[in-house]
């Protein structure tokens, strides 16, 4: 009775001694201004929320409470900047004004974790600062900036492995949250399911990071290559309905663009091609647009020579049918075959030519 009595009071004490929300404490030599910034990244606002700390006797303090773990950047001045994992724990950041190099955090294990990856980046994060700095300073079209352009890819291709690699290992972190977030777009699909599948989901279902990407992939999966398209329909611009399963008997390339997307109105030459080459041979092609506007988008379909269906929404990135796919850039395509199952998603110009070929002989 005595044990349990003990083992009682020291939950008791463990919890008291938890912090509810978050206490941030700093030191910082060689500093004489009389504040610094700390930029919390919330990724449900669309911009990082600036806080000015003041400083006194080369101290400062702050305390409050994170809903989720947010990435936050303390910035000492122009050259001094810490990336750190904000959460409700306490956290201890020494730095010197004079030297980025010099600095140390300590705090829970969320703060913790992402100091483990930064430390694992840093080598390769420098090498990537020396190459930008360089090729700042180089014409773009020189055989330096090409070389050196060709180095910075593939130490950016060792960083997402890296991140990868930390995601795969700490399924259950916020700081895997975070960087899933920042690559979820970027990495294949396939890779992009499986991270995303070995997210520890009732760990971190309260997580902001997560809560974002959650709904994107799981529309993706739902929408994955060997998927059956879903039912939904939207509006021409003259205001008829189309359905998906209006396409049935024929391939079809669903197209997610806007007028407004650069990338998307530069790919229509390409896409018109494509259309005029098969059209005659049991496919066609889809538009969806992810316009606010009518009259931009009927003069770009004009202006471009879309002869194709279109259909719209008008809800700009809500748009129902981009959801449901998890679109969450553009342009993207979807090609589904005559039973109306998804066969390639996000295909090159030159894989949907040859697949078209092969399949429409």
């Amino acid at each position: 009775m005595k044990k349990f009595l003990l083992a009682i009071s020291a939950i008791i004490l463990t919890l008291s001694c938890s912090p509810k929300g978050f206490n941030i404490t700093g030191e910082i030599e060689n500093f004489s201004a009389d504040s610094v910034q700390l930029s919390i990244a919330k990724v449900h606002v669309q911009r990082a929320e600036p806080i000015q700390l003041p400083v006194q006797n080369g101290k400062f303090a702050y305390t409050g409470e994170a809903l989720s773990p947010y990435h936050a950047t303390l910035i000492v001045n122009d050259s001094v900047r810490i990336s750190f994992m904000l959460y409700n724990e306490n956290i201890r950041i020494k730095a010197d004004a004079q030297n980025a190099k010099n600095f140390s955090i300590r705090g829970g294990p969320q703060c913790n974790q992402f100091n483990e990856y930064l430390h694992t980046i840093q080598p390769l994060g420098e090498q990537l600062a020396t190459i930008w700095r360089t090729t700042s300073e180089l014409p773009r079209d020189s055989p330096e900036f090409q070389a050196l352009n060709e180095q910075r890819a593939a130490l950016q291709a060792d960083e997402q492995a890296m991140m990868v690699s930390f995601i795969q290992r700490y399924p259950q972190s916020g700081t895997s949250a975070y960087l899933y977030w920042l690559i979820y777009g970027s990495v294949p699909l396939e890779q992009a399911i499986d991270l995303f599948d070995g997210l520890d989901s009732n760990l971190l279902a309260d997580n902001s990071h997560y809560k974002f990407f959650a709904p994107t992939m799981i529309a993706k999966k739902s929408t994955a290559v060997g998927c059956t398209v879903p039912s939904m329909s939207q509006n021409t611009p003259e205001g008829n309905a189309i359905s998906l399963d209006d396409f049935r008997g024929k391939y079809l390339l669903i197209d997610f663009w806007a007028s407004w997307c650069v990338p998307c109105r530069a790919a229509n030459p390409g896409v018109v091609a494509l259309y005029n080459k098969f059209k005659d041979r049991d496919f066609t092609v889809l538009g969806i647009s992810l316009d606010r506007g009518k009259e931009e988008w009927v003069e770009a379909i004009e202006k471009d020579g879309l002869t194709w269906p279109h259909i719209s929404d008008l809800k700009f990135w809500d748009n129902e049918i981009s959801r449901a796919f998890g679109i969450n850039s553009i342009p993207a395509t979807v090609l589904v075959d005559p039973n109306g199952v998804i066969i390639g998603r996000n295909l090159s110009k030159e894989e949907l030519e040859n697949k078209l070929s092969e399949l429409l002989k």
